[in-house]
């Protein structure tokens, strides 16, 4: 039996011509989330540009609010990531 999960039907959205405009409404509507930063910081950020690497880093971590543990895990190996990449 064939199952569409969750992240299969994201990653069809994502990367298939055919989903194109679903794929703009979906990010859309994510432009003001912590996901949206997120996906701007792995996916559309030269690693080389430092200045803004670390600008979109700390945005990311200045909207996280102290019980939302798994962004600030992520938060954090950003941080490392970043000091890293500046080194």
């Amino acid at each position: 039996m064939f199952q569409i999960n969750l992240f299969n039907q994201i990653c069809r959205v994502l990367m298939e011509e055919r989903y194109a405009e679903e794929k703009e409404v979906w990010l859309e509507e994510c432009k003001t989330t912590k996901l949206w930063q997120l996906w701007e910081i792995l996916f559309e950020t030269d690693v080389h540009n430092h200045a803004l690497l670390e600008e979109r880093v700390y945005a990311y971590g200045s909207r996280i609010k102290e019980t939302e543990y798994l962004h600030r895990e992520i938060f954090i190996w950003l941080v490392a990531f970043l000091h890293l990449v500046i080194k």
